[in-house]
């Protein structure tokens, strides 16, 4: 999985996704190799939980999805990382018209937006750089004030 960091913590690390043309997917991983939640410190954990809750209000902020996953799967990745994915209402309506269901299920619709979504081109479009500045200074300041 491709990314571009966009905070980097004591700890944690927080990148946009490159292969994948979802504007402010993020994921959270972390400095060191830890494979469990259990394996975090104290500290390391509340640099996680500030993670995800500023992740989550810089795209409710900054985009407006109408709902944002957060997930651990680390089926091709041992290593312990989260992802942070925004679902916008255009891609929702995608998704209903292929799936023709009445509701949505958030790790189907998450699949089927990776790979609906997925790109192999090097570079990312400009609609993606802007959403990383976007929140690169959105994270960078919410991580800067006091808790």
């Amino acid at each position: 999985m491709s990314a571009q960091k966009i905070y980097s913590g004591k700890y944690i690390e927080i990148s946009h996704c490159r292969d994948c043309e979802i504007l402010g997917y993020m994921i959270i991983s972390f400095k060191r190799t830890v494979s469990k939640l259990g394996e975090l410190s104290s500290a390391e954990g509340t640099e996680l939980m500030n993670g995800l809750a500023f992740a989550e209000r810089a795209l409710q902020s900054a985009f407006s999805p109408e709902k944002i996953y957060i997930m651990r799967i680390s089926e091709l990745n041992p290593e312990l990382h989260f992802h942070v994915f925004p679902r916008y209402a255009s891609v929702t309506k995608l998704y209903l018209v292929e799936h023709n269901e009445p509701t949505i299920d958030g790790p189907s619709f998450f699949s089927w937006a990776r790979k609906r979504f997925s790109r192999s081109v090097n570079e990312p479009s400009q609609e993606m750089l802007d959403a990383q500045s976007i929140l690169t200074e959105t994270l960078g300041a919410y991580f800067s004030r006091p808790l």
